[in-house]
């Protein structure tokens, strides 16, 4: 995936307004990193603090002692831990493509004694379980990572259960509450997302309602939430993905902002329930 020649931002009352995809690009900071990826510890650390009450209210509903859940893309595992302490005794699982997070996941499971999840090195294109398997499926800050979302979204299906429900949580980098906006830093930004997110969709967050409906999940709601992200780790990650000379100057931008006291960062993210019909 590249970004159109020439292409830029359109800021309107401080929003980042992305008008220059000719296809959907991948976003950051928010979920399932390629095994490869070594994430900065500010952002490791960011994302461990993510919890169901916070990041998943928009699921909670649905949730009740005894379901089965299965969270793709489950990265170190706090809202996992967090969803299986309110289904008790159902059964809690949570995949990742990298190791390395469901290492970091199972250990916050053994240290907070929770005894109905558990952790496993998964692809969401290729789950390892039988049809009709979960009464919930769930998935937080992925589908902006991913080439083929339907085809993710139909697997993730395949394994619910009869009037299952799914739940997706996706940044949408549509709008974004940015300080201090400059020329500089907007260049810098689409140099990152060009570079970095080749692949995925960067407007996964206002998609979500239109992809389930396109795999045949019924009962379709949507919702919003903003969230203020922390400059200082988002800004370290996207400049050290900058490595060629030629945007030395853009990593350089990053790295200041991500220091500057003013920076601010606040993304809207989509949240959309479905059921699978009967």
């Amino acid at each position: 995936m590249v970004l159109q020649a020439g292409s830029c931002f359109s800021l309107h009352f401080g929003f980042w307004c992305f008008a220059y995809l000719e296809a959907p690009a991948s976003c950051c900071f928010s979920g399932q990193q390629s095994t490869s990826d070594v994430m900065p510890e500010k952002v490791a650390d960011a994302l461990a603090r993510r919890s169901a009450q916070r990041q998943a209210t928009f699921v909670l509903p649905y949730l009740r002692p005894g379901r089965s859940l299965l969270d793709c893309g489950c990265g170190p595992g706090s809202i996992t831990c967090d969803i299986a302490r309110l289904t008790v005794p159902g059964k809690v699982i949570g995949v990742d493509a990298n190791p390395a997070q469901i290492e970091r996941a199972s250990a916050h499971a053994l240290a907070d004694h929770i005894s109905n999840v558990t952790f496993q090195t998964a692809s969401v294109y290729e789950l390892p379980f039988p049809n009709a398997h979960f009464d919930v499926v769930f998935a937080h800050a992925l589908f902006q990572h991913l080439a083929d979302p339907d085809r993710a979204m139909t697997e993730m299906c395949r394994v619910l259960v009869p009037n299952g429900i799914i739940a997706l949580r996706s940044p949408d980098w549509g709008g974004l509450l940015i300080a201090p906006r400059t020329a500089d830093l907007t260049r810098a930004m689409e140099s990152f997302l060009r570079v970095y997110y080749a692949d995925g969709d960067a407007f996964a967050g206002s998609n979500g309602p239109s992809l389930l409906r396109r795999v045949g999940v019924a009962e379709v709601t949507f919702t919003t939430t903003v969230e203020r992200e922390e400059p200082s780790g988002l800004g370290e990650f996207a400049a050290a993905k900058l490595t060629v000379p030629e945007l030395a100057s853009e990593a350089a931008c990053l790295r200041a902002w991500a220091r500057n006291p003013d920076a601010l960062f606040v993304q809207v993210w989509g949240e959309v329930v479905g059921r699978w019909p009967s």
